[in-house]
């Protein structure tokens, strides 16, 4: 499956192409920025609820925000 790190990646090579050629981004960069940040945001609330029930998830870190 897609990590959220994945799509970070990617949308990095997107606006770094942007940023070569003199492009501004298009809005939905924002969006997809925004989408993304949400998506870290949940799993790392539910790595957080799994250790706090105790449950093993086998993750060793938290995604950085």
């Amino acid at each position: 499956y897609p990590h959220a790190t994945d799509a970070q990646d990617e949308l990095n090579r997107i606006t770094a192409s942007l940023d070569d050629i003199g492009l501004p981004y298009p809005p939905e960069v924002e969006q997809v920025q925004a989408d993304i940040n949400y998506s870290k945001e949940q799993f790392n609330q539910v790595l957080k609820d799994m250790e706090w029930w105790g449950i093993d998830h086998g993750e060793e870190r938290m995604i950085e925000e």
